[in-house]
C-alpha cells in the first residue's frame, strides 16, 4: 500500500540532498577560483542545507518507523 505522506517526505528529502550537492559543487568550484567572499556565503548556505538535509532524514525514518510499528501491532493480533 502507497503512502502519500511516505512519497511526501522521500520527494521533499530528495530536493534538499539535490539542493546540498548543488551547495557543495558552487562551493568547491569558488574555492578552487580563490572566491573567499562567495566561499563564506556558500560555507554558511551549506551548514544550513545540510541541517535541513538532516531533518528532513529524521521526519522521513520517523515516519516510515510508524509503518513498522503499526505492522507489528498488527501481526501480534
Amino acid at each position: 500500500m502507497r503512502c502519500p505522506e511516505c512519497d511526501r517526505l522521500r520527494i521533499e528529502f530528495d530536493r534538499i540532498v539535490r539542493r546540498n550537492m548543488d551547495v557543495v559543487s558552487d562551493y568547491n568550484t569558488a574555492v578552487l577560483k580563490y572566491e573567499q567572499e562567495r566561499v563564506e556565503l556558500l560555507r554558511a548556505a551549506l551548514h544550513d542545507v545540510e541541517l535541513l538535509r538532516t531533518e528532513a532524514r529524521i521526519k522521513l525514518a520517523s515516519h516510515e518507523e510508524t509503518h513498522f510499528t503499526e505492522r507489528v501491532m498488527t501481526a501480534g493480533q
